[in-house]
């Protein structure tokens, strides 16, 4: 009769039993296979996302406008959530983009002239307009208001698709300004002339911000990427109507 094995003692497994190597946590190399186990299933997951959106093809394709000599002169400005506060977002026209001013109280850029960039905010005490220095964030004014104040007058785009084609034109004239082929899921969301006429920023349903010429002599620039606001972008050298 044999003794029966002590597993524990002997250092081996029971029977049945498959030992699994899970690595050592403070060993170097067994932290960076777990990084990379993890960044690999996020790239499966993101592009797992993107053909759900786009199916196998992706958007078009834009240089990014920092890569190009545009003459573009303006920028553009908008408000976005950030956690739990409203921030005015600064695209300049070289690219940068920059998180200008954020608060609790939310609102919508009405204008950017050479005052500041206006915000308008309704709260409980009745509508809150401030003035934000476009340079460093810095409140010029705040005060309470009693008219109303209604986005600037601007064309705006219309898209439509022909034959697996996007065509985005001008709302008023008609001009073509893009004419791409896509995949049937991109769209052009909205779009606004500048005030100077020349450039045409317009948002993607890839949440991006995009910026053309008006005349359509060249392909879109991508302008911000990651670009989440409900509200149309207010060009530079604007002004709010009122009434």
């Amino acid at each position: 009769m044999t003794d029966p094995v002590d597993t524990e003692s002997a250092g081996t497994e029971p029977a049945g039993h498959v030992a699994v190597d899970r690595g050592d946590p403070a060993d170097p190399d067994a932290r960076r296979r777990n990084l990379s186990l993890v960044g690999a299933a996020l790239v499966v997951v993101l592009v797992f996302a993107a053909v759900l959106v786009f199916g196998v093809a992706r958007p078009p394709e834009l240089s990014h406008v920092s890569e190009a000599s545009t003459g573009l002169v303006a920028g553009v400005a908008w408000t976005a959530w950030d956690e739990s506060s409203t921030c005015v977002n600064v695209a300049d026209p070289d690219g940068t983009v920059r998180e200008l001013y954020c608060d609790e109280q939310g609102g919508d850029v009405m204008s950017w002239t050479a005052e500041g960039i206006l915000l308008r905010s309704w709260t409980s005490a009745g509508e809150l307009e401030l003035v934000i220095d476009s340079t460093d964030g810095s409140v010029v004014s705040r005060r309470t208001v009693e008219d109303t104040a209604t986005l600037p007058d601007t064309e705006y785009v219309r898209s439509s698709r022909e034959d697996g084609r996007l065509v985005v034109s001008l709302e008023l004239s008609g001009d073509v300004i893009w004419d791409v082929e896509s995949p049937e899921a991109y769209r052009i969301e909205q779009g606004q002339r500048s005030p100077d006429g020349d450039w045409v920023a317009m948002s993607d349903s890839a949440q991006r911000l995009l910026v053309v010429p008006a005349d359509g002599s060249a392909d879109p620039l991508l302008w911000v990427e990651d670009f989440d606001t409900w509200q149309m972008v207010v060009w530079q050298d604007t002004r709010a109507a009122m009434g």
